[in-house]
């Protein structure tokens, strides 16, 4: 626990003072899609689009606050699903026409 703590909490419960809250979701984004809601779509877990994030397969805009955005188009999961079945190797999702890159012949 860190020092004070304790302190500061019987203080703010002897004055009934609420502690500020902390916000759980963040607002929707109209016209974009959320890491999670991409995963709900492809059937796949947030740590896969996550690790492809990590390792340049997919480049999406970030927000200030550390959330990607995807935006909220057929093309973008069929993209993702080309990624998945191997057929591109890296999807670039920062710009109004996003670039797929790295076709498998197969």
């Amino acid at each position: 626990m860190i020092p004070g703590t304790s302190t500061v909490g019987g203080i703010r419960r002897r004055l009934r003072v609420k502690a500020a809250g902390h916000r759980i979701r963040w607002a929707k984004v109209e016209g974009y899609l959320t890491i999670t809601n991409v995963a709900e779509r492809l059937n796949v877990s947030t740590n896969w689009i996550r690790g492809k994030i990590r390792r340049g397969a997919v480049i999406a805009m970030r927000q200030a606050s550390g959330r990607y955005l995807f935006p909220d188009t057929e093309r973008t999961i069929e993209a993702l699903r080309k990624l998945r079945a191997r057929e591109i190797r890296r999807v670039d999702f920062t710009r109004d026409e996003f670039k797929e890159r790295g076709y498998h012949h197969g």
